[in-house]
Order: C-alpha cells, then structure tokens, then sequence
C-alpha cells in the first residue's frame, strides 16, 4: 500500500474520493472523535493516518502529530450531526477538494454535488 507523505509541501489531495460505508455507519461509534463513521472512511482515504473528527478534519501521523487540517462542509457536518442523533444517515461519497476559503488548505465535501463547497 502506497501512503501519502502530507509533510510534502506539493502534495495534492484535490480530487480524493472515498466512501462513508454502511459497514461504517453500523460499526461507527456515535459522538466518538476517531472512531465513528466519517473517521473511519476518511482513514481508508489517507492510509497510513489516524482521524480526528470535530468541526473541521485533523490528519495526524504515527505519533500523533497533526499534519494537515481539514474544512469540512455544512451539508457533511449535518450528515455527522444526524449519524451522531442517532438519525437515519446513508452511506455517501466523499471528496476533498482545495479550499479557496478559509484556513484550511483542504475541504472536505459529500461528493460532487455539495452545493456547500466553493468552485476552485
């Protein structure tokens, strides 16, 4: 398995995908940082990283260092907010695309169609 070097100042995560599965979504611990769902999936997008999940993405490393940082979307963090209620939630696609706002170099959408994020 490859695994991306985030320290790389030129790396590019523009375009990733991955997927929240429905086997995330039943083994995913609700309101656990690292744990549940979403962690999970973007864990399988960024190998080699573990997850922690809040309001935004922080990607650290084997000793626990974050590398890199992560905007999330409104219509994703809503997903979250009903996985985390215990509401139904569906398995989606996930994308990173380059942030043209904010601090974050990167944001975090549900798929192509997030109308949340802003076009590069």
């Amino acid at each position: 398995m490859t695994y991306l070097d985030l320290t790389d100042p030129n790396i590019n995560l523009h375009g990733t995908t991955g997927n929240i599965t429905q086997e995330d979504i039943n083994e995913g611990v609700r309101c656990d940082h690292e744990t549940c769902a979403l962690a999970k999936a973007v864990e399988r997008m960024l190998p080699g990283y573990t997850i922690f999940v809040d309001d935004y993405i922080a990607v650290n490393d084997t000793k626990g260092e974050i590398v890199c940082e992560m905007a999330i979307t409104n219509q994703l963090l809503e997903w979250i907010d009903d996985f985390d209620n215990k509401r139904p939630v569906q398995p989606v696609p996930l994308v990173i695309y380059k942030s043209t706002v904010g601090v974050n170099k990167w944001i975090l959408c549900m798929g192509e169609d997030d109308h949340d994020r802003d076009p590069v």
